[in-house]
């Protein structure tokens, strides 16, 4: 996690300014922080609607920012020096970079990267000593006076983005990153982040993100649009995400696509490339990162392999990857993409209630969720199990390696950084039985700035502890099995009961006792919604029709239907093709048009078949 400074200050601040403030009582400054100093600026109220530039639109093209961006890496630094290797490391995090903000924005953000690497040695005082031992590379100075020997000109990049070697001789570094928006009169209105390179860019690869969202905000706010969201600032931005990644991501995906256009010069240049079958998707261009080209989609087809999922919907996926645009069963469970919740994920989340016993015995009757691994780590697997009475969550882990887990749950499915109903578990399984849950904590996002209940601040005591999760876990040479009862809880709304959907986000930590080499069945940050069924079992049926020869009072599992009306309590689905349709007795929120997976029970009532209490998921 990374410290910023502030993302777009006020027209005509200091030339120089700098954190005045001091940290929260307590608060570490490490490489690890999560806190951000933000020099004051315009409050950012709701803004009047305003009329938005538009790109100039011919038939058959994709339009796109342009973003031209100078990545700055010093090799040699009073900080220490740094290698080849590191200097590859660092590119491929940018690269990485770049196609988040290309996935992320719609297609809208192009990072046209150039890199600068410069080997002149930079001694101590060439860096800002913000704290005792606490250094950073600022902007003016050294680093602009660097830039413009070497041919840099005045807002010819919006963004300069500064790695530079440190870590190795004994002086620490201020900020783990820290970033500036454009008016900060430094090479004209350019915007400038700087990140110390005191780890390994493999396991810190979110810098670069990170980082330059805040100084996109300051281009956005340059713009008068003083409501992007801070990356900084979770918890007052609304929405159901998970952290890092998934909240970074969460702030593209949401900002209004109609904007992008806004983003005046200096800062990006409206561009346009060929889209035959103007799917919002470029079949080339030169530095794209993803195109139909490098995709392997078609240029004439919006949905190559016909799986009722567009080529666009297939790039944008997942936050970090994509699905397969020419197969129609990207994950492989049976479940087509374009009617797939999760087409990257092997798993059914759909939860039929059941009771189990705690001993590590892991019998047949647990609910195979499945076994993902979004990002692997070397010959490890792992799947997961889940069942639920009204009283107790449970869940049960299987491992080939050792690993610590480490378990998120989102009890009311609000997101990470809303309520007071986040838990975190981790469980080492080659503890001795009774010390096995290391850690059990809730975070509540309702305390000022957000706080677990087991940090010594927070004064209205814990609302778990690690006594408070029944836990049995064993291994057997290659064999660990973790086995787990989270009980019912009214402060956290963990009460469950049929229809409802807790996200569930595990971590595999230190695979196979090599620290830092963490494996993750869902894309880093990224929570999956588990569904909770009040039946044992149920008949998943392919149509409507199928589903109405079955008796009253068997329950059914109809996908990717379409909603045709909405009443009070109710409202009708129907195939795609109007062939058949049932009325469905639930409150979900829908709406005509929108495309649904329901499961309930069927019943009649005054001649109408009907599906009653109905658990409704509305698909992508």
């Amino acid at each position: 996690m990374t410290l910023g400074l502030t993302a777009g200050l006020a027209a005509g601040a200091p030339t120089r300014p700098l954190p005045t403030s001091d940290p929260p009582p307590g608060k570490d400054l490490g490489l690890a922080s999560t806190w951000m100093f933000r020099v004051p600026t315009q409050p950012p109220t709701p803004q009047p609607a305003r009329a938005h530039r538009t790109l100039a639109t011919a038939s058959a093209t994709a339009q796109y920012m342009r973003i031209p961006m100078l990545v700055v890496i010093y090799t040699n630094t009073a900080g220490g020096t740094v290698s080849p290797s590191q200097i590859t490391k660092v590119q491929s995090e940018v690269s990485d970079g770049r196609f988040f903000f290309w996935r992320n924005s719609h297609f809208k953000c192009f990072l046209d990267i150039t890199y600068m690497i410069i080997d002149e040695y930079k001694p101590i005082t060439d860096f800002w000593e913000v704290g005792p031992n606490g250094y950073w590379m600022g902007p003016w100075g050294p680093v602009e006076e660097d830039l413009r020997q070497r041919g840099v000109t005045n807002s010819q990049y919006a963004n300069v983005f500064n790695y530079y070697a440190w870590g190795q001789n004994g002086y620490g570094a201020a900020y783990g990153g820290a970033a500036y928006g454009p008016d900060i009169n430094f090479l004209g209105r350019t915007s400038y982040c700087a990140v110390p390179l005191c780890w390994d860019p493999d396991s810190s690869d979110g810098l670069f993100i990170h980082e330059f969202l805040h100084s996109l905000d300051g281009m956005w706010a340059a713009c008068d649009f003083l409501e992007f969201p801070s990356s900084d600032d979770p918890i007052h931005l609304a929405g159901d995400f998970g952290d890092w990644y998934d909240f970074n991501a969460y702030i593209l995906r949401s900002w209004p696509v109609m904007y992008w256009p806004s983003l005046i010069t200096p800062f990006a240049y409206a561009t346009a490339a060929v889209d035959a079958d103007a799917d919002g998707l470029a079949d080339s261009g030169a530095g794209l990162p993803l195109t139909e080209s490098s995709f392997g989609s078609s240029t004439s087809l919006a949905d190559t392999d016909g799986d009722g999922m567009s080529d666009f919907a297939e790039a944008m996926a997942g936050i970090l990857g994509s699905s397969n645009p020419n197969s129609p069963d990207t994950d492989g469970d049976g479940i087509v993409d374009g009617v797939d919740k999760y087409p990257l994920y092997p798993i059914d989340p759909y939860i039929p209630r059941g009771t189990r016993v705690i001993d590590g015995s892991l019998e047949a009757s647990w609910h195979l969720v499945g076994a993902p691994m979004n990002v692997p780590q070397p010959q490890f697997s792992a799947s997961i199990r889940t069942n639920w009475d009204p009283n107790y969550l449970y869940f049960a882990f299987y491992f080939n390696r050792w690993s610590k887990l480490q378990l998120w749950l989102d009890a009311d499915n609000d997101g990470l950084y809303h309520g007071k109903d986040n838990y975190v578990i981790v469980v080492d399984p080659a503890r001795a039985v009774g010390s096995q849950v290391t850690r059990a904590a809730i975070y509540d996002a309702t305390w000022p700035g957000g706080m677990y209940d087991d940090n010594p601040e927070y004064t209205p005591g814990r609302i778990i502890t690690e006594s408070t999760i029944t836990c049995y876990a064993w291994s057997s040479g290659s064999t660990y099995i973790i086995e787990l009862a989270i009980p019912r809880s009214t402060t956290t709304k963990l009460m469950p009961e049929h229809g409802d959907m807790i996200g569930i986000y595990p971590i595999y930590w230190d695979v196979n006792y090599q620290i830092g080499k963490n494996a993750f069945p869902f894309e880093p940050g990224a929570y999956a919604d588990l569904v909770l069924i009040n039946a044992t079992a149920w008949n998943r049926v392919p149509t409507i029709a199928a589903a109405k020869t079955n008796p009253d009072g068997q329950i059914v599992d109809v996908n990717a239907k379409v909603v045709s009306a909405r009443f009070s309590g109710c409202f009708y689905i129907q195939e795609p093709d109007r062939s058949s349709g049932i009325k469905v007795i639930s409150n979900a929120s829908v709406a005509a048009g929108d495309r649904v997976r329901a499961i309930g029970r069927l019943g009649t009532t005054a001649g109408e078949r009907e599906l009653q209490n109905a658990v409704v998921d509305k698909l992508p």
